[in-house]
């Protein structure tokens, strides 16, 4: 029997559950990342029939591979794509690819696409995406090791993370992001109200990981939020950094450096054994800090816009 491409809707939950599981394993394997958390909320939609996709069949209907994508406010998000190890073919990855995009970019209404699909390597999905009349933007996964850190000491002056910040935090968000690549890459950064939107997903939902609560710090001014750093913990002992910005008015001062100082501090004290961050290739200034702080590139990926 020939490969099937069929709605990811008319399957159950168990059905999936050895590729998800293979999943799981592949991104702890690769990148420390429990993403079993993130699978649990899949699950959770798939079993609603709510979660819009497309599943690679083989004999007997056998999930070979799967690909979700959700709407958001005229968006539309490519939320994960995935091929089982000994199945994975380029051909394969993009049959499934393009079923997704054909539907998103047929969809009345919706003006803008956005894919990151970290654990794919450039190379593999660029074809698909270009003939799509998606725009690549280059992006780093870095990460560094904890166990042989520095004894920093901690650092005067910042304040742990707190809720009652979230408007401020999101009003830095718009100022630390005008015109740079990363507001084309994620449009919530481009408004108060997206990055409001932003803040919370982080802090409430475990799409990525738990919300570090120790691990995250805020540099107050007298009148306004100067810079901020968010973590969640992705595995038991490794956590990821979610968000790092400082206001444009306070750059080039060591506050960067400061806030990663401090959120290691804590780290350490907590038993973390290594932490990780994405940094687009095009900000040179965060990705020299990152590298001068000591975070080494362990993979390199594409996000992909698309904008009607």
């Amino acid at each position: 029997m020939a490969e099937e491409i069929i709605d990811l809707r008319h399957f159950r939950s168990r059905q999936l559950d050895p590729l998800w599981n293979e999943q799981a394993r592949e991104w702890r394997r690769d990148l420390r990342w429990d993403y079993a958390s993130t699978l649990t909320l899949v699950r959770q939609y798939v079993e609603s029939r709510l979660l819009s996709g497309y599943v690679l069949t083989g004999n007997g209907r056998e999930p070979l591979g799967y690909g979700f994508f959700i709407y958001d406010s005229g968006k539309g998000i490519i939320g994960d794509l995935y091929i089982r190890p000994e199945m994975r073919t380029e051909a394969r990855s993009n049959r499934l690819l393009e079923a997704m995009l054909e539907t998103l970019q047929s969809t009345p209404g919706l003006r803008r696409i956005e894919a990151q699909i970290m654990p794919y390597q450039p190379a593999e999905l660029e074809l698909v995406f270009r003939a799509a009349g998606f725009a690549a933007h280059r992006r780093k996964f870095m990460v560094q090791p904890l166990e042989a850190a520095p004894a920093d000491s901690p650092v005067q002056g910042l304040a742990p993370w707190s809720g009652e910040a979230m408007d401020a935090a999101a009003q830095l968000i718009v100022e630390a992001y005008t015109g740079s690549v990363d507001a084309v890459i994620n449009d919530h950064y481009r408004t108060r109200a997206g990055a409001v939107r932003f803040l919370h997903n982080l802090v409430r939902f475990p799409g990525c990981g738990f919300f570090d609560t120790g691990a995250s710090w805020m540099a107050m001014g007298t009148d306004r939020l100067r810079g901020l750093i968010l973590c969640s913990r992705v595995m038991p002992d490794v956590t990821h950094i979610t968000q790092l910005c400082v206001w444009p008015g306070a750059r080039r001062q060591g506050l960067g450096w400061q806030l990663l100082l401090q959120a290691r501090v804590a780290l350490c004290r907590s038993g973390c054994q290594a932490w990780s961050l994405t940094v687009s290739a095009e900000n040179s200034a965060a990705l020299r800090l990152y590298e001068r702080f000591g975070f080494d590139t362990l993979r390199e990926f594409d996000a992909y816009v698309w904008e009607r």
